[in-house]
C-alpha cells in the first residue's frame, strides 16, 4: 500500500527557527554541540531524572552525545535553544 505525502526522512530539517525574541532561536543541535549539551544536562540532571523519562541521556558521556548529534541518518529532530547565540534551558 502506497503512503500518502512525503515521508519523515524526506522531509528536509530545518537549520534554524526563529522566535519572536530576536535574541532567542532554535537550532538544529549537531556534534560540536556536544561539549554545550553535555554540561547542560549534567548541571540539569536532578531536574530530567525527576520522572525518569532522560535517565538514558544524564547518563551519557560527551562522546555519547557526539556520535549521537553527528548521525547523518538520524530520524530524530534534536533542536537547541539557543539565547545570544549560547545553548541554553530556556529563554531568559
Amino acid at each position: 500500500m502506497k503512503r500518502a505525502g512525503p515521508r519523515f526522512e524526506d522531509v528536509p530539517l530545518p537549520c534554524s527557527l526563529q522566535t519572536t525574541m530576536p535574541e532567542v532561536s532554535l537550532r538544529l543541535l549537531e556534534g560540536g554541540d556536544a561539549p554545550a549539551l553535555f554540561d547542560l544536562v549534567a548541571n540539569n540532571a536532578r531536574h530530567l531524572t525527576r520522572h525518569g523519562d532522560y535517565k538514558v541521556l544524564v547518563q551519557s558521556s560527551q562522546q555519547d552525545l557526539v556520535e549521537e548529534l553527528s548521525r547523518t541518518t538520524n530520524p530524530n529532530w534534536r533542536l537547541g535553544i539557543f539565547s545570544m547565540q549560547v545553548l541554553s534551558a530556556g529563554p531568559t
